[in-house]
């Protein structure tokens, strides 16, 4: 599935029910899913994506992928590009498509293995960490005014030329 939730339970991410069901091998250090050799210490990323229609605003993020295997690089394409051509056609995605821009250059979102797997048997916790970013909204709203600024002088610029 190309577009999960931010929150993403095991059962709809192959990665997050592999890593509860092979805890233990990742422990000591003999897991491998999908020819990646897992430990605790192993890097996994997502990808933010941004699509927008007039009013309507879709973000959404890929599922855990290990980082730098050849999905993560896939999915940084697919999801740079998509938020890049479709992100900023509302409101809304003014604000959240600077940002999804800025985390998926910044390599996307980064947990390891024991940061998912401690999100995972405490899920209350983990959504209230996700919430608890305030200060995304302070870089999120100035990227955005600039972007609608621009795009204003933009069209001004080419209004002019016809």
């Amino acid at each position: 599935m190309f577009f999960t939730s931010m929150y993403q339970p095991p059962k709809e991410n192959p990665l997050l029910a592999w890593l509860l069901e092979n805890e233990k091998q990742i422990g000591d250090g003999s897991a491998t899913f999908e020819g990646e050799r897992i430990t605790k210490d192993t890097v996994l990323t997502r990808f933010s994506c941004v699509g927008s229609v007039i009013f309507v605003t879709m973000r959404t993020s890929t599922p855990w992928l290990v980082k730098d295997s050849e999905a993560a690089q896939a999915a940084f394409i697919r999801c740079t590009a998509i938020t890049a051509l479709a992100g900023w056609w509302s409101l809304f995605g003014l604000f959240y498509t600077p940002d999804a821009l800025f985390t998926n250059f910044s390599g996307g979102t980064k947990r390891t293995v024991t940061e998912i797997l401690y999100d995972l048997h405490h899920p209350v916790e983990a959504v209230k960490k996700q919430n608890a970013m305030p200060w995304k909204a302070l870089l999120i709203f100035p990227l955005g005014v600039l972007a609608a600024v621009l795009a204003i002088i933009g069209y001004a610029i080419i209004s002019k030329g016809q």
